[in-house]
């Protein structure tokens, strides 16, 4: 039924984006805290523009993970679509 209003796709697409928007938050906030551990005698404002760089961060590694499986067949490997950008 949901192959009716979503392309499969799509929900493929969405589905690793998602599970890839776990490891890939997980490991921006460890190197932000590392970074603001490194921040703290810092101005607030600082500490703040390393955060939103950082959210701002996984939200385009969102958007990169949701175009690359989305431009990539079902049998073929996003990194292989990855490979055809880079070079």
């Amino acid at each position: 039924m949901l192959e009716q209003f979503v392309s499969p796709a799509l929900t493929r697409a969405l589905g690793w984006t998602l599970l890839h928007s776990l490891w890939q938050g997980a490991l921006v906030a460890a190197v932000l805290a590392g970074a603001l551990l490194l921040l703290r005698r810092q101005r607030a404002e600082v500490r703040y523009a390393a955060s939103a760089g950082a959210l701002g961060l996984v939200v385009a590694l969102a958007g990169i993970t949701f175009g690359l499986y989305m431009n990539s067949s079902p049998d073929k490997s996003p990194m292989q679509g990855w490979e055809a950008i880079t070079s």
